[in-house]
């Protein structure tokens, strides 16, 4: 049936065929038939072959090596290449070190640990260790095979004491 993940501000429904409906903040995942990332307003409709990102103002769609083609509005993601970069123009660049959706608030880089760096308000697709939503504070939080790496899991441990110790103080 496909994966769902609902935000604090929305939810999101995935079909068997990797349609995804999500409300205004939904972020959504679909694993059989690939990967579906849609925006506040825009609804998304993932292949076998790709990944497609719909905006308020545009559609991206991935082809099979990879490259985006967004417009000034759009996301870019790219999925099999792995890394997405989106310029000014729109434009992807991937590479192989992972999954990147670009927002107009921020870029949000993979590494080959499955850890997640966003800046101001971006959203991050990890591929290796699952979906990554960031928070306010630009952290990210993995949902999927929290316990196939070792290093990130102790990462996260460290993360949680530091915030606790913060909290208390």
């Amino acid at each position: 049936m496909g994966l769902c993940v609902s935000t604090r501000m929305g939810l999101c429904v995935s079909t068997r065929m990797g349609l995804c409906v999500c409300t205004r903040m939904g972020v959504c995942v679909s694993t059989r038939m690939g990967l579906c990332v849609s925006t506040r307003m825009g609804l998304c409709v993932s292949t076998r072959m790709g990944l497609c990102v719909s905006t308020r103002m545009g559609l991206c769609v991935c082809t099979r090596m990879g490259l985006c083609v967004c417009t000034r509005m759009g996301l870019c993601v790219c999925t099999r290449m792995g890394l997405c970069v989106c310029t000014r123009m729109g434009l992807c660049v991937c590479t192989r070190m992972g999954l990147c959706v670009c927002t107009r608030m921020g870029l949000c880089v993979c590494t080959r640990m499955g850890l997640c760096v966003c800046t101001r308000m971006g959203l991050c697709v990890c591929t290796r260790m699952g979906l990554c939503v960031c928070t306010r504070m630009g952290l990210c939080v993995c949902t999927m095979c929290e316990a196939a790496d070792r290093e990130t899991m102790a990462l996260k441990e460290r993360l949680k004491i530091h915030f606790t110790h913060q909290e208390v103080h």
